[in-house]
């Protein structure tokens, strides 16, 4: 298919690869045109009739896959091949009411992790289209019923991190992206935060990486260009 990328020989194709190849190499250096050729066209072809993004054409929108397959329509700042409209139809009706958490598919059950799946896209929606996707500044999620959810239900407090949903234990990965989303959240500068002023440190949404890491990680491959030949 063109434009799109396989997860390794042999292996599965769909946007994760994508949103790998190019986030790769961005950091690098070596982002070219021959590289992402027709890979933003393959991207915009698994937009749903949902509005969300699928991990390939004609499969179901899924949180994850949107996320990657945005974050990669915004690194290479063509977010315009796919309808926005939609895709923040279905994305603010992520966020359950009940929980106040973020679920990834539609009729599935809340999970700490797409706290950044699905609350990093708000981010990159007013990183690439100013204003058009926010109401008096702020995104469009409830951040009060998130940060509820959060450190109420999903925290552990015995052991630290953070967990999928009360009823599982704390991981690692439930840990990252319940923070990565946390940090997003506390930029909104409202009163409906569940602790008052405490800050994470800001993170890029593309990379998932801590503002200061990207920056030395950009700086560190291009004074070694040699390092990409």
């Amino acid at each position: 298919v063109k434009g799109a990328f396989i997860m390794h020989e042999k292996g599965e194709l769909d946007l994760r690869a994508c949103y790998i190849v190019i986030v790769i190499a961005q950091i690098l250096g070596i982002l070219t045109d021959e590289l992402i050729e027709g890979t933003a066209d393959y991207i915009a072809s698994c937009q749903t009739y949902e509005g969300g993004l699928a991990g390939e054409t004609f499969s179901e929108a899924h949180g994850g896959y949107t996320y990657c397959g945005f974050a990669a329509l915004c690194a290479l700042k063509q977010t315009h091949l796919i309808d926005l409209s939609k895709l923040v139809y279905w994305l603010v009706n992520k966020q359950i009411k009940y929980e106040g958490g973020f679920n990834g598919r539609t009729n599935k059950v809340v999970d700490a992790c797409y706290t950044f799946w699905q609350g990093a896209i708000f981010k990159l929606l007013e990183i690439s289209n100013p204003g058009e996707f926010t109401i008096d500044n702020q995104y469009l999620f409830d951040t009060l019923a998130l940060e509820r959810y959060l450190f109420i239900c999903c925290q552990d407090k015995q052991n630290g991190g953070f967990r999928d949903k009360p009823g599982k234990t704390s991981d690692y990965y439930h840990t990252c992206y319940s923070l990565a989303g946390i940090s997003i959240s506390l930029e909104q500068e409202n009163d409906k935060h569940l602790i008052p002023g405490i800050k994470l440190k800001e993170i890029d949404p593309i990379l998932n990486m801590i503002k200061e890491k990207e920056i030395k990680a950009g700086e560190f491959f291009s004074k070694n260009q040699n390092l990409n030949n």
